[in-house]
């Protein structure tokens, strides 16, 4: 065999390998300061995004790299830069706000104040496909711990970005919630004023719409889009300024009219930084409809120094089984951003009564061939969707977020709606299944990746499942 045809065959090799390589990378994990108070276990995706449970945020999932912008994960898109108030550190993918108390489940204080608190971390299952943790701790705020009550979530992870949630209270005494917003997506957002937390002052009337501060020394244009307030909850939104005069537009609260006197200047809570959509409008306003999913991502108008501080994106959807609902909704201060579900409920339960609740949450990203970029809600749709409605003819385990097959009976279904990437949890005496699409057969490595677990043989296909496609599992 010549050189010249060995490099050729050698190179047809190389495309044949790399047109099937899987773009479903494998998880890695890795512990940080193990057994200390400054731990970290830390999940990535090679590429495409790194998650850290804090234990001193209560083993909160708060840290999120998006891979695509920030390769070196040098940027953690749950801190906050803005604000000083230890109360205000709420950091955390899945967080929860719970009265009496106003005490929360992930906050800064769990590791300063609050640093010899019980909790716990766990680590349920870790290998290539998946890793499946769970953290019991306790709600705390201030100087307040609550212990009337634990909670214990259970995280199931996926290299695609998708999230399981299995979240449980657990009663220690008769106990009355009288607020639970009880899964709350919590965000830094560096250039978030929100309620007037930028600036207060003096103005005189100067002109039709126009407002002077004769002391001010505003960089014209920065406060574009601002939202203006005066007494008795009367806004108007910015629309201009030079070094001492604002350009005043569209009021936005109250009915008074522009008037000499006191002001405070804020931001819009759906204007720049992190925006928040659901399923109903985008961004998220009243709507007569629960909201079936939200999702939140950053928006691209927003000003420099912060114009791309992040191409990430989320998505969080509760399953309609849940015992506790509520529609999605907003809540900001200084340098943070919340979207959430739940509301004010009066839950009474008795000691030793326990409350579980499901979510998914799907990770986002700009410019990747495997994470979906969530701005808008029909993108969100076709990944809450399978979730919210499993295909009819499979059993669908929301806590590990699989379809159950068992192989002895064998599975046949036509799928009724696009499915991304999804997971089958094979089991049944024999070895690895056999599966095909539309009749022809399916390849291991080309078409799915499988692993044998304790439980069976788990499938990660590499390629969405399409409406009226017709799949066939048996053993092989």
């Amino acid at each position: 065999m010549t050189k010249k045809i060995y490099s050729i065959i050698l190179a047809c090799l190389w495309l044949s390998l790399s047109s099937t390589a899987s773009n479903v990378p494998d998880l890695r994990t890795w512990h940080i300061d193990e057994g200390k108070a400054s731990h970290k276990f830390m999940i990535e995706a090679q590429g495409e995004f790194r998650l850290g449970f804090v234990r001193s945020m209560n083993y909160g999932l708060s840290e999120w790299y998006d891979l695509h912008l920030d390769p070196e994960a040098k940027s953690n898109l749950t801190r906050r830069d803005l604000g000083e108030a230890a109360n205000g550190f709420q950091g955390a993918l899945f967080n929860q706000v719970i009265n009496p108390h106003d005490v929360i489940a992930h906050i800064g204080l769990a590791g300063t104040r609050f640093k010899d608190e019980p909790r716990n971390f766990k680590i349920i299952e870790n290998n290539a496909r998946r890793v499946i943790v769970e953290a019991t701790y306790f709600t705390m705020l201030s100087s307040t711990v609550t212990k009337d009550f634990k909670l214990k979530t259970r995280y199931v992870i996926y290299p695609t970005g998708r999230i399981y949630i299995h979240n449980t209270m657990i009663f220690l005494n008769d106990y009355t919630l009288t607020t639970w917003r009880h899964a709350t997506i919590s965000l830094g957002d560096p250039q978030h004023y929100a309620y007037g937390s930028k600036e207060k002052g003096t103005v005189e009337v100067s002109g039709k719409n126009k407002l002077r501060n004769s002391e001010a020394n505003w960089k014209p244009g920065s406060l574009k889009n601002m939202v203006l307030q005066q007494p008795k909850w009367n806004s108007w939104l910015i629309l201009d300024n030079t070094e001492t005069e604002l350009t005043i537009g569209q009021q936005i609260g109250g009915r008074d009219p522009l008037k000499s006197g006191t002001y405070d200047i804020g931001s819009h809570e759906t204007i720049y930084g992190w925006l928040r959509g659901d399923n109903n409008t985008n961004p998220t306003s009243w709507s007569k409809d629960e909201s079936k999913f939200c999702f939140t991502y950053w928006d691209k108008t927003t000003p420099e120094p912060y114009r791309d501080y992040s191409r990430a994106s989320i998505l969080l959807a509760p399953s309609p089984e849940n015992e506790i609902k509520g529609t999605s909704r907003l809540h900001s201060w200084i340098g943070f951003k919340r979207q959430y579900f739940g509301g004010d409920f009066k839950i009474s339960r008795k000691k030793g009564e326990e409350i579980h609740q499901h979510y998914l949450m799907q990770l986002g990203a700009e410019n990747s061939k495997l994470l979906p970029n969530i701005r808008k809600k029909e993108v969100g749709a076709i990944y809450a969707n399978p979730y919210l409605n499993p295909q009819e003819d499979l059993s669908f385990d929301r806590k590990d977020g699989v379809y159950l097959v068992n192989l002895q009976q064998g599975a046949e279904f036509s799928v009724q709606r696009q499915d991304s990437k999804p997971v089958l949890l094979c089991t049944g005496a024999g070895g690895e299944p056999k599966i095909s699409l539309n009749e022809k057969i399916l390849l291991a490595g080309k078409d799915y990746l499988s692993m044998k677990t304790d439980k069976g043989y788990l499938i990660q296909f590499l390629s969405d499942w399409k409406e009226s496609e017709l799949y066939k599992l048996r053993l092989k």
